[in-house]
């Protein structure tokens, strides 16, 4: 399933990317690099046709792209579970771990440091 999320996010980023330079408004090289003085002479003209539907496929993709990610954070999360039944020695501080398997596995730090 990991694969498959993978695989989806590539092609989804590569086609916003398309998405967005398609975009573009100006014409020229100038106002390609962001220059302002191009052929769209600085005012704001309402999307039509293409240029709405590019637009609002954009927009469908970032949010698939977003709802993948959000997936593949929580399907590569592992949930962390402490087993209440460990019981350590009182008489030593000892360091509890659970291991990937269920298996308790005890570190017993020692009680001085002397040399």
């Amino acid at each position: 399933m990991n694969t498959i999320i993978s695989v989806s996010q590539i092609v989804i980023s590569i086609a916003i990317i398309v998405l967005i330079l398609l975009q573009q408004r100006d014409t020229d090289v100038s106002g390609f690099l962001g220059g302002g003085g191009g052929g769209g002479g600085g005012f704001y003209q309402q999307r039509r046709g293409l240029e709405r539907a590019l637009f609002v496929g954009t927009i469908i993709l970032v949010v698939i792209f977003a709802a993948l990610a959000i997936i593949s954070l929580f399907a590569n999360a592992s949930p962390t579970t402490i087993n209440p039944g460990i019981e350590t020695a009182s008489s030593t501080p000892s360091l509890v771990n659970v291991s990937s398997t269920g298996q308790t596995i005890n570190i017993v730090a020692p009680s001085s440091t002397k040399k």
